[in-house]
């Protein structure tokens, strides 16, 4: 008879996670404690779930102290979550094995729908047809763990008349984050929890600066906000922001300047200055080449729980790799 689970899987990705905790964000969308077949790992991932989502160290040893005194086999608990860790996969092979875990998970809840069917078979045709429907519908709806919940036409015009009252109330103000540009702002209302905004245009035309400037005019507002380049290196990126912030009507210094050296002694203290209050904005830049759309999503929600964010920035899209279902 088939077995419908994955043993070696799941202590792979258990021993993932335990080995780097970066690994969990690649896959919390993907997989949730009842999907695991042996049940001391559907305990082990429930206390992995709520230490890592409060930002904790999930390890062997810091595990131990949340989980019921239990033998696998001829190790003890800490024995165990020790060899998982010893054997662990790559970070970059936990969505395979996360998958994996999923799918057994929903091919065994498809069978079990048949089989109390099968068992039901003297019941009402309509009632157990509707029964099943209404099951796999359930299935195929976890399978979308992502995206706005579905509203009553009341719920969406409470929701529209709260945001209509919210700009009434605004004076004219952006409703979002400001892009620190009131012509735009002016024509846009802001930036919106939500947006996706694509900064279009040939190379050369200063897409990076444009959304450098934005980058930095609402982080100064307190906005947290993480940067993803693809591309440009930290330093220049950093020194492009430098130069934006000494910018006034009569003090100009440009980042060709401040990057070749090639300026007076008394403006590298302008350079000096705007470092130190570029400093205090409340950014993250994350570099690095060849990061997925499932790597990007997953370090966003990574941050956005230890930190909290309010805006991010990917420069740019024609860098990143396609993975997956994305492809």
């Amino acid at each position: 008879m088939t077995e419908y689970h994955s043993i070696e899987s799941e202590q792979s990705l258990l021993g993932a996670v335990l080995m780097n905790n970066a690994a969990f964000a690649v896959v919390d969308d993907i997989v949730r404690a009842e999907h695991f077949f042996e049940p001391i790992h559907r305990t082990i991932w429930e206390v992995v779930t709520a230490q890592v989502g409060n930002g904790k160290l999930c390890n062997p040893v810091t595990l131990r102290p949340f989980l019921p005194e239990a033998n696998v086999g001829t190790l003890s608990l800490s024995e165990y979550l020790a060899a998982l860790a010893a054997d662990a996969t790559t970070i970059v092979n936990a969505p395979d094995y996360a998958r994996i875990i999923r799918d057994l998970a929903d091919r065994r809840m498809i069978i079990g729908v048949g089989q109390h069917l099968q068992a039901s078979a003297e019941g009402d045709n309509l009632v157990l047809a509707a029964w099943g429907v209404d099951y796999l519908d359930g299935i195929v709806a976890a399978q979308s763990m992502s995206g706005a919940p579905a509203l009553n036409m009341d719920q969406a015009v409470t929701r529209a008349i709260d945001a209509a009252a919210a700009a009434f109330q605004s004076d004219g103000k952006p409703r979002g984050l400001s892009y620190g540009l009131t012509a735009l702002d002016n024509r846009t209302l802001g930036a919106m929890a939500g947006d996706l905004v694509v900064i279009a245009g040939r190379p050369g035309m200063g897409k990076t600066a444009f959304a450098l400037g934005v980058l930095r005019n609402m982080a100064k507002a307190g906005n947290r906000c993480l940067f993803v380049s693809l591309e440009m290196g930290d330093v220049a990126l950093t020194t492009r922001m430098i130069s934006d912030e000494i910018w006034r009507p009569n003090r100009k210094l440009s980042y060709w300047q401040i990057s070749s050296g090639k300026m007076r002694e008394e403006y590298f203290q302008w350079v000096i200055d705007a470092g130190r209050r570029l400093a205090e904005f409340p950014i993250r830049i994350e570099q690095q080449p060849g990061l997925t759309v499932s790597q990007i999503g997953a370090r966003s929600r990574q941050y956005k729980r230890r930190h909290g964010l309010k805006a991010l920035f990917v420069d740019h899209l024609g860098l990143v790799k396609p993975s997956g279902r994305y492809a």
